[in-house]
């Protein structure tokens, strides 16, 4: 495979182990299912190739991302940015990803940003200010996730 025209994939991985793209997923997974001699050759495939699993798979399969929404109404001003860092690094302790959208107080940037979030299938969503029109959020989330309100 000619290097930098795609990231290998776990079928790339298998061609090069000699195994089963099963057996690969099985490997990435962590399951004890697969025998250690073909788990090093799949490992070794593994650092070879470069490869690293695809989390937006993992994600489809699931039904939800492990990412946290934040939404802030302006991350330039020192309490929103300071509570943003703060939730990004105690999710982080949890193996989640952060996923931001200032809106700038503008409403239908808030309504945007929460679809955006949903749409990506955030677990959670921490709403980091008062909201302009709290009812039509609250309609759009509709109990699909959790969600947090900080405002000061």
């Amino acid at each position: 495979m000619e290097r930098g025209s795609r990231p290998p994939t776990l079928t790339d991985v298998a061609v090069s182990a000699g195994v089963s793209p099963s057996t690969v997923s099985n490997v990435v997974r962590g399951s004890d299912v697969v025998a250690a001699r073909t788990r090093r050759r799949v490992l070794s495939a593994i650092a070879e190739l470069g490869y690293r699993p695809n989390a937006l798979a993992r994600h489809l399969l699931r039904g939800r991302a492990t990412t946290v929404g934040i939404i802030a109404r302006d991350l330039r001003n020192p309490f929103f940015a300071e509570m943003a860092s703060l939730v990004e690094r105690e999710v982080a302790g949890f193996g989640f990803a952060t996923m931001f959208c200032a809106t700038d107080g503008d409403p239908d940037r808030e309504e945007q940003a929460v679809e955006l979030m949903l749409d990506h299938r955030v677990t959670g969503l921490v709403i980091l200010s008062f909201l302009s029109r709290p009812a039509l959020i609250a309609t759009r989330i509709n109990d699909q996730i959790p969600v947090v309100f900080v405002a000061a």
